[in-house]
């Protein structure tokens, strides 16, 4: 049911803090008002907010709070065991731009070279069959905004390699531009999509914590790619 209103991810401290170190990513291409404000008077026409929320997302929002309180534990003691492992300030903010940039291009032909080293390739590859199946609606402009909400789910163990990993899924709140395509009932309309996406990203953990360093962060699961307007969504604002 639903309502509807590189290399280097987070580089490990033993060898730097930046973020997106080797990357040049593109910006947003347009900034809008507070929540509130409804119309982007920047645009040459208004841009119509969709809120797309589904039931079980409600759900997911509501118990965020228990749930991050009890992840951020439990990565705070891995980070005891395995040091530099975790960094909320250095997560919230790689995964933000890990988001733009993935979100960006996530269907472009050239995406295998423009996201590889930062997400899987098992990943990447579904991301391109995707690409097939895309909306023949709308077409995605930009990320508006994108916050981290929390730490949904977190857990160590080891990989298919057999090698020790650790794997954070995050919340996250996002807004979208996109254009409606011209043979859409509503012509040359822009609008605001706000979305909640759920993202996984894992990292490799030394054997040795004393004498080797921690691998990247990559994304290997997201549960959203790009959004399908459904019909009449905007006979509200005819």
């Amino acid at each position: 049911m639903m309502i509807c209103v590189a290399r280097q991810f987070v580089r490990s401290p033993q060898r730097t803090s930046t973020i997106f170190q080797n990357k040049k990513f593109t910006p947003a291409l347009s900034c809008c008002p507070p929540a509130s404000a409804r119309w982007c008077s920047n645009q040459s026409k208004p841009a119509v907010t969709v809120t797309e929320r589904r039931v079980s997302e409600l759900i997911d929002v509501l118990i965020l709070p228990l749930r991050h309180t009890v992840y951020s534990v439990n990565l705070w003691v891995l980070k005891m065991v395995y040091p530099g492992s975790w960094n909320h300030a250095e997560f919230n903010e790689g995964v933000v731009q890990a988001f733009r940039h993935v979100t960006l291009h996530m269907d472009d032909r050239d995406s295998m070279r423009l996201l590889s080293g930062l997400v899987a390739d098992n990943l990447i590859e579904n991301l391109q069959e995707g690409r097939a199946g895309a909306s023949d609606k709308a077409v995605f402009q930009s990320v508006v905004s994108v916050k981290m909400m929390g730490i949904f789910t977190a857990s160590a163990r080891v990989d298919e390699m057999g090698s020790a990993a650790v794997w954070v899924t995050a919340l996250l709140n996002a807004t979208e531009e996109y254009n409606l395509k011209k043979d859409y009932e509503a012509e040359g309309s822009k609008c605001h999509v706000r979305r909640i996406h759920k993202w996984t990203l894992k990292r490799t953990l030394p054997e040795n914590p004393q004498e080797q360093e921690l691998g990247d962060w990559h994304v290997v699961a997201i549960n959203k790619q790009r959004w399908s307007p459904p019909e009449g969504i905007l006979d509200d604002e005819s």
